[in-house]
Formats: structure tokens, sequence, C-alpha cells
């Protein structure tokens, strides 16, 4: 239920086209977001669903197109109202590139608190109350 909210708050912070929930070591495309969740905490109580959701988020591409330092230019300019929503790690990864290859990989902790409203039971029984109205409503006809 939270996949939803955080690519939508991914893509606002990172500006990427796409994301892909899977190990950016399988990466198959580049300058798209990798996003790997470890763990992920769900809560329901009093009509809200909470998450608590850790991973690890990386990015592929060339050389010059995909600077040391990609995750934390991108948080600085950030809206102050999606960074309250995460947090991530200090340290950027770096993976070691092949010889004569031009792509590298950047990777980045991260840790994301999502809250929502939570009914699903609610329409359900709205709608058990209109099917039992309807058919109450045809046998005194």
């Amino acid at each position: 239920m939270f996949k939803k909210a955080l690519e939508r708050d991914l893509k606002a912070i990172f500006k990427t086209k796409k994301i892909v929930f899977q190990r950016i070591e399988n990466a198959l495309e580049q300058n798209i977001l990798y996003v790997e969740i470890s763990s992920a905490k769900t809560t329901v109580r009093r009509g809200a669903e909470f998450a608590t959701v850790r991973g690890r988020i990386g990015i592929a591409g060339p050389l010059a197109g995909n600077p040391f330092g990609f995750f934390h230019k991108k948080l600085e300019d950030a809206p102050n109202a999606l960074e309250k929503r995460f947090h991530f790690g200090k340290t950027e990864w770096q993976s070691e590139n092949l010889p004569g290859w031009e792509i590298k990989t950047q990777t980045i902790d991260f840790m994301y608190f999502y809250a929502n409203e939570y009914y699903p039971v609610k329409g359900f029984i709205t709608g058990i109350k209109w099917i039992f109205n309807y058919i109450k409503g045809a046998i005194k006809q």
C-alpha cells in the first residue's frame, strides 16, 4: 500500500521518469531509480495506516550524467514537505567499475515514513447495507 506513495515521492525528489522495485545489481536500464526494500513494518490503528520502510535506492548511468553526490544534490533541492517523510544515509556508495566501462552505479540507504487513512471495511459494509436495503425494497414491492 505504501509503494505508490513511495514511488510518487521519490519521483518528485529525484526527478526521474521511471522507478523500478528491484536490486541495482540487476540493472538493465540507465538513468532510472532502482529501489530495493529490505524491510517494511506496517501498523493499522484508528482508521490510519502507518509504515516504516527501509531499503536502498540506486541509479545507474554514464559517468558524465551521473556525478558523485547525485543523491545529496537532489536532496538539497527537494521540498521540505517531502524530505520530512524520509531519512537518508549520510554515505553514497559508488560501485567498482570494470576498466574501460563508462557506466557506474551509486546507491544510498533510506528510511521512509508512510501514513494514510485506512478504511477498507467501511466501503465493504456500506456495499452490503446497500444490497440488503435493495433486497428489502424489492421484497416489499
